[in-house]
């Protein structure tokens, strides 16, 4: 027995629900490079390294030389994010024949769980074997670091650690506006009130990178980051298929259930290491 078209649609909208309330990734990131279908498994893409500097010449002509981009040409693979459900067959025959709400809590913690690790994902990285990551996200993929200790618990800490971060960033020609990503906890730890005021730090935070300001349990506590606003020349995610589900019904011996997979592929691309920058110490 297959699911009516109602609870399909019931499924379709938990999905775009889900995605709204629960993915911080996507919001910083540009609008993704696809989708490029179900099927593609692999992805190329350039990391930029630094042009040279431009010249000033009192003469046309003078010195003339071609500033060439360098880039490395990078092959990622496309990986498959998924998690499985099992709806009851009787629970499925009762919401048919008697007009009873399906309990769809199984299909709802199948959205949730690969909303989490979409964000893993695109904001982490993968890693196969547990400790070197195969496919690098936002942080991993940081090629600046502010790693002077600057506890957020001690709340004097948290604009000189901004502010340090910041200069890396300018250093490398990346200016505000800026994002804003740590931990629940580290989040918390800006609603401390400046000295002798009544404004909240993350006010002031706020102000000062000119963008948004985000929190993700994706995100480990005591290690946050500041990137630049969403650009696809700094950093974007190729969008193989997005969210969806399938179902089936098994067979006898397994009950008749109904089993379902929610299912996307995409793998984040990072073009622009210097325009991220790890908070490795706060």
């Amino acid at each position: 027995m297959s699911l009516s078209q109602e609870q399909y649609e019931y499924i379709d909208k938990q999905i775009v629900a889900t995605a709204r309330q629960l993915l911080i990734g996507r919001k910083l990131y540009p609008r993704p490079f696809g989708p490029l279908g179900f099927g593609k498994q692999v992805v190329t893409y350039d990391v930029l390294s630094e042009v040279k500097k431009g010249r000033i010449d009192l003469m046309w002509g003078a010195g003339f030389s071609a500033d060439i981009i360098g880039r490395t040409r990078t092959k990622l693979g496309i990986p498959v994010l998924h998690s499985e459900f099992r709806i009851n067959r009787r629970d499925l025959e009762a919401s048919r024949t008697e007009g009873l709400p399906l309990d769809m809590s199984t299909v709802d913690s199948a959205i949730y769980g690969v909303a989490r690790k979409e964000d893993d994902l695109l904001l982490q990285g993968w890693s196969a074997d547990g400790s070197s990551y195969d496919i690098v996200g936002l942080y991993q993929g940081a090629g600046n670091d502010y790693n002077t200790s600057s506890v957020w618990s001690t709340a004097a800490n948290i604009l000189p650690s901004i502010n340090g971060a910041i200069d890396l960033l300018s250093a490398d020609g990346i200016y505000p506006p800026f994002n804003l990503v740590v931990d629940p906890l580290n989040y918390n730890e800006l609603f401390q009130l400046i000295a002798n005021t009544s404004e909240w730090y993350f006010n002031k935070v706020k102000e000062r990178i000119g963008g948004d300001i985000s929190q993700s349990p994706a995100m480990t506590h005591g290690k946050g980051m500041i990137l630049a606003v969403p650009n696809p020349a700094f950093f974007d995610f190729a969008l193989g298929q997005d969210m969806i589900d399938e179902s089936e019904e098994l067979p006898l011996t397994e009950g008749k259930d109904l089993f379902g997979v929610v299912y996307e592929c995409l793998v984040p691309r990072i073009k622009q290491p210097n325009a991220i920058c790890k908070l490795s110490a706060i």
